[in-house]
């Protein structure tokens, strides 16, 4: 058996650090309605910035091809300056919230940052 130490000291571990966790708005809006029952806990999403006609800047969410939903106009900023400044960031389904037969009410999504240590 190796000492404890040296299983440590070999083995590299990541971490992450929580960068948003919270709902998504406006799910009924893009395609989560179509493809609702896909979704489920530890699902990985997509993270990616638009910009509208009024040249507003959001963060959408995808799963595969399918746009999910936006992140609050709170954490957008935030997420943009991350992302291009080269941060690896990692987006799951923490929650989702619906009725059988009808569609997701509530989706709720992790963003982490991965840190090799």
């Amino acid at each position: 058996m190796k000492p404890i130490l040296q299983y440590i000291q070999g083995q590299s571990k990541l971490q992450s650090n929580v960068v948003y966790n919270g709902p998504l708005h406006m799910l009924q809006a893009y395609d989560l309605p179509y493809i609702y029952h896909h979704l489920s806990d530890g699902v990985r999403l997509r993270l990616q910035r638009e910009e509208d006609q009024d040249g507003n800047t959001h963060i959408a969410v995808y799963y595969k091809s399918f746009k999910l939903g936006l992140l609050p106009k709170s954490y957008t900023a935030t997420i943009e300056h991350m992302l291009k400044r080269g941060y690896f960031l990692s987006s799951r389904i923490s929650r989702v919230i619906r009725q059988k037969y009808l569609p997701t009410e509530f989706l709720e999504i992790t963003i982490s940052e991965k840190i090799e240590a």
